[in-house]
């Protein structure tokens, strides 16, 4: 099996998506807040729209600092941070 590194800079970042045990995913455009959750003053859902089962009590808190601190970030300076990952899957699974 073979490491490879990668490298996404920030101001390549723009959607975060939340996924369901019921294999629902919302994805989220975190340069802005949608005008379904403007009232309720949250970023991320509670409540996933596939199942109606709330999400992990832990997720939607995360996703939302998530979402403040790369708007703050992305306005100062998006090409200043970088993230970095390592996926160790074997190079024959990215066929």
């Amino acid at each position: 099996m073979m490491q490879t590194d990668f490298i996404v800079s920030l101001a390549d970042i723009r959607f975060v998506e939340i996924h369901c045990k019921c294999k629902t995913k919302v994805t989220m455009d975190m340069q802005e807040l949608p005008e379904s959750r403007k009232k309720e003053g949250n970023f991320a859902p509670l409540i996933c729209p596939g199942c109606s089962e709330q999400y992990d009590s832990a997720v939607a808190p995360a996703v939302n600092q998530f979402q403040m601190a790369y708007k703050s970030l992305v306005n100062a300076s998006p090409e200043s941070v970088t993230f970095r990952g390592v996926s160790s899957r074997d190079v024959s699974d990215r066929v």
